[in-house]
């Protein structure tokens, strides 16, 4: 089965690597700064959560990161998923767009670490939130966030990275409109 995985990873490296035949540089070595292609759209939702438009980017637990997005968390971009039950999932913020502030949960996760790094379309840190774990009893956590404080009338993006004993991770990231 790792065998397989790695000729998956390769494979893809092999792919990215050729469509792009006239640079010898990689995303990470360029002296651009690095802009995400997708950061336009949010899921929309309102005050009690519910998801008015969804962004099939957002919210997710199995994302693949570049290594500019991992090195936000000082990680690999390449790392051991772990199988997503079915009572896992992330609620997202909410209301977005919003003024800064908002709510999100995580469900079925109990035990794992959370660590959250909100960034600019950049992948410039804005604020990094320290990790806390979900109690074993916990089956759902909801939060307040509070981000008045940040100078931003634009779309911000929400990494999270999710970590269960055992050293298996999900990650994944949501987009949020500050106004």
């Amino acid at each position: 089965m790792k065998r397989f995985y790695l000729l998956i990873t390769l494979s893809a490296l092999y792919l990215l690597h050729t469509a792009c035949p006239g640079s010898t540089k990689d995303n990470d070595e360029l002296d651009v700064p690095y802009i995400i292609t997708d950061f336009k759209d949010i899921t929309v939702t309102d005050e009690s959560g519910l998801i008015l438009s969804k962004d099939s980017s957002d919210w997710i637990l199995d994302a693949l990161w570049s290594a500019k997005e991992a090195a936000l968390f000082d990680v690999m971009s390449v790392y051991k998923f772990c199988p997503i039950a079915n009572n896992q999932e992330v609620v997202p913020a909410y209301p977005n767009p919003n003024n800064g502030r908002f709510f999100m949960g995580l469900r079925g996760m109990q035990g794992y670490r959370v660590t959250l790094h909100l960034v600019d379309r950049n992948l410039t840190s804005l604020r990094r939130f320290d990790s806390f774990t979900i109690a074993q009893n916990q089956p759902s956590l909801f939060f307040a966030l509070n981000l008045q404080d940040i100078n931003a009338s634009d779309t911000l993006r929400l990494y999270y990275r999710i970590q269960r004993e055992d050293g298996c991770e999900l990650r994944g990231h949501g987009d949020l409109l500050l106004r």
